[in-house]
């Protein structure tokens, strides 16, 4: 073997084929390195490797040859069973008494076969590598006899509904013609039902097993090959694997023609709540079972009216979902289907997800965590999300706390790994509010392990956003444990394909800036301001605006603050999070707004909202953001002049730094102390304004600072008005002889 990495996975399972036999060892491990990558593990594909294998065989044949000839024929019985066996099917099997059989064991344990001392009626080979040896060298026929033989066995000697998966692989080994592999079919539908709600990747397997079967067979119905591949959809979905889910989801509506209603209404409903490529595929579906439906399917009615307002709220067109969502609850409340109601929530909560309607989505959170009480587990937990989402908002870290360990226990109810990874996910956030940004990367990558066995490409989006968030409130691009954020990846990614969605056109716009690329900061600062009209006001939109208003307050953009302060005023008692699926929570809205007013020149408004951010950051306990108010606030008190209390303001932000791990912002803050400490007849200008003062004094004209800047000249102006406020001048030439006179 090379020096590669090896997936831990696979020295267990060489260790169980070979039960650490040192030549069976070399071989085993000599043939996977040849045949399987071995940095990640496939077990299918590893025992395909080792299957038939001569050199593996023999030893196998060896044995047997050393055993009598009733005594062989039960230990290849046994092996078609597999490396472990009941010993009361196996008599029944071979026709024996069970003393008959032990004494076969006996002998088989004598031969260097079977393992000595195990439990009663339980027999079980050396290892894998035997019993794979033992049964490959049976005759392909005299197989599937005995598999069929096993298969009436155990449903005639056990009651247990789970042995159902054991005779269902007997017969799917045993099948050869049309006849066994119907059989088989059922077996294995019979096995994934029972499964289903237990372990559904097993479920999978049964249903992708009974569909092969019934394909095989030659003979079944469009109906049946439907129901076949809805039920593995629905496994599939469960386990994780969304994009295969939904591709058999399309395969049933290909196949079937409109009077199916009721499956191309279960097929329509199966993906929910995560993202798929064809995804958009989803509203034609939907529309077509709606059409479907004859008026007496009022539930199926009432989830597809609700699932096509959740895709409506997905593509910004809120009237629509609002008038749809409202439309679908009240058939679903009229029905009392409890599934249609936890879409009709979801769709609601979907629609309602904008800032105007936070108290509205805690109430739709009680109402489905109800549901989750009457049996729904998964309506459990979106309710908890939804109330987590909204206890952000409203700045109660205790509720958020309490939502949270209510979440911890759905996720272990439901052994979910969606839920898992939502739990991760917030915890993420969480932690990051507080300034612990080690422990929510941690959460973060947690989440992002969950996601990589997920079929859900945007999950992996939302990592890294939470890393461009972390980067972006540290102002430093090497995380804490000095990993770098893929700030610079990102921005290539989307110079190449433009995003089409705002939160990701200003997450670009946050990276320029982290970068340092202020010019293409600027240029698309104004872009988007531009555009900001035709953005819906949904569970994303005071992300957004939340983003550009820092960025025009770092850029001194006076313009784009002017348009931005206004809409975001009536929200001005929030947090700044998104109340689809947080990945973050941020500052206090109060906060933002104060930085706007501050760069439009509004002093005592920008104090008065600095003061109500710092309130309520302290209050909540998001230590990281009441440290950048603090450096707000002492840049204000710069401005107004007022130099000793900003000083203290910049030492104690200064010291908040230091101790959460904010590099960046600590030198921002270091600078600024320098500034105040040094400077005393700078008369409280910002560094913009000095930079402004300076051009001024060296004679360039607004139009020529203007572009050397990349401002607008409107702001210029502004900058150059606050100048001679409190220089106490009233020209262009005032400032220039304050210039001299600061410079000495």
């Amino acid at each position: 073997m090379d020096d590669g990495p090896v997936d831990d996975r696979y020295v267990d399972f060489v260790l169980r084929q070979t039960a650490g036999t040192c030549l069976l060892v070399q071989a085993v491990t000599r043939l996977l390195a040849e045949r399987v990558t071995l940095a990640r593990f496939d077990e299918e594909r590893a025992r395909a490797a080792l299957a038939g294998r001569a050199e593996l065989n023999e030893r196998a044949a060896d044995l047997l040859r050393r055993m009598s000839d009733g005594g062989r024929a039960v230990l290849e019985t046994a092996a078609v069973d597999g490396e472990d066996f009941a010993t009361l099917p196996l008599a029944v099997v071979c026709g024996l008494p069970l003393h008959r059989v032990q004494a076969a064991l006996d002998e088989g344990v004598s031969t260097g076969l079977l393992r000595p001392g195990s439990a009663t009626g339980v027999g079980r080979f050396v290892h894998a590598l035997l019993r794979d040896g033992v049964h490959d060298g049976l005759d392909p026929a005299r197989r599937r006899t005995l598999h069929r033989r096993y298969a009436a066995a155990l449903t005639s000697t056990s009651p247990d509904p789970h042995r159902i998966g054991q005779v269902a692989r007997h017969l799917s080994l045993a099948a050869a013609d049309p006849v066994g592999h119907r059989a088989a079919a059922q077996a294995q539908r019979r096995a994934g039902n029972v499964l289903t709600g237990l372990a559904p990747l097993e479920a999978a397997t049964a249903f992708e097993a009974a569909a092969h079967h019934l394909r095989a067979g030659g003979d079944a119905t469009p109906e049946e090959t439907a129901e076949v591949r809805l039920d593995l959809a629905e496994a599939l979905f469960r386990s994780g694997a969304f994009r295969a889910a939904f591709d058999h989801c399309r395969e049933v509506f290909a196949l079937l023609e409109d009077t199916h209603w009721s499956q191309l209404a279960r097929a329509a409903l199966v993906v929910d709540g995560v993202y798929v490529e064809g995804g958009e595929e989803l509203a034609a579906m939907y529309a077509r079972a709606l059409a479907a439906l004859p008026d007496s399917a009022e539930e199926e009615r009432a989830t597809l009216l609700a699932r096509s307002a959740y895709q409506a709220a997905e593509d910004g067109l809120l009237d629509l979902a609002e008038r749809l969502s409202s439309e679908a609850l009240a058939l679903a409340e009229r029905t009392g289907d409890q599934h249609a109601q936890h879409a009709a929530l979801r769709a609601r909560h979907q629609a309602l997800a904008g800032p105007d309607h936070t108290a509205a989505r805690l109430a739709l959170g009680l109402r489905m965590t109800e549901l989750g009480d009457r049996g729904l587990p998964l309506a459990a937990l979106w309710g908890r999300l939804w109330r987590v989402d909204a206890a952000f908002e409203l700045g109660n870290l205790a509720a958020v706390d309490d939502e949270l360990a209510e979440v911890a226990s759905i996720a272990t109810r439901l052994r979910s790994p969606l839920a898992r990874w939502h739990l991760a996910r917030v915890r993420a956030a969480r932690e990051g509010l507080v300034g612990s940004f080690a422990v929510g990367l941690q959460f973060a990558h947690e989440a992002q392990a969950i996601a990589a066995d997920l079929q859900d490409p945007s999950l992996g989006a939302l990592h890294f956003a939470y890393r461009h968030y972390v980067a972006f409130v540290r102002d430093s691009v090497v995380e804490p444990d000095g990993q770098v954020a893929p700030i610079a990846a990102f921005i290539g990614v989307r110079r190449s394909a433009p995003a089409p969605l705002p939160i990701m056109r200003t997450s670009l716009l946050i990276c320029h800036l982290l970068v340092g690329e202020r010019i293409e900061a600027a240029a698309l600062l104004a872009q988007l301001v531009d555009a900001l009209p035709t953005w819906p006001r949904d569970g994303r939109w005071v992300v957004e605006l939340s983003m550009l208003a820092d960025v025009a307050a770092d850029l001194g953009d006076a313009d784009a603050a002017q348009v931005l302060y206004p809409l975001l005023r009536p929200y001005a008692a929030l947090m700044v999070c998104g109340a689809g699926g947080a990945v973050a929570c941020g500052s206090s809205v109060s906060a933002a707004l104060g930085r706007l007013a501050l760069t439009c020149g509004r002093l005592a408004e920008a104090e008065a909202h600095l003061d109500d951010a710092g309130r309520m950051e302290q209050r909540m306990g998001a230590r990281a953001y009441a440290a950048l108010t603090r450096l707000y606030r002492a840049q204000l008190l710069q401005a107004q002049g007022r130099r000793p209390a900003a000083l203290a303001e910049a030492l104690a932000a200064s010291a908040a730094f230091a101790a959460l791990d904010m590099p960046g912002r600590a030198e921002t803050c270091a600078a600024l102390i320098s500034a105040l400490r040094v400077d005393p007849n700078r008369r409280g200008l910002t560094a913009r304004e000095a930079e402004v003062a300076t051009l001024v004094a060296d004679g360039l004209t607004n139009q020529q600072i203007a572009q050397q800047l990349f401002l607008s000249e409107r702001t210029v102006e502004s900058h150059v008005s606050h100048v001679l406020a409190k220089i106490s001048g009233s020209s262009r030439g005032d400032i220039i002889r304050w210039a001299v006179s600061a410079t000495g």
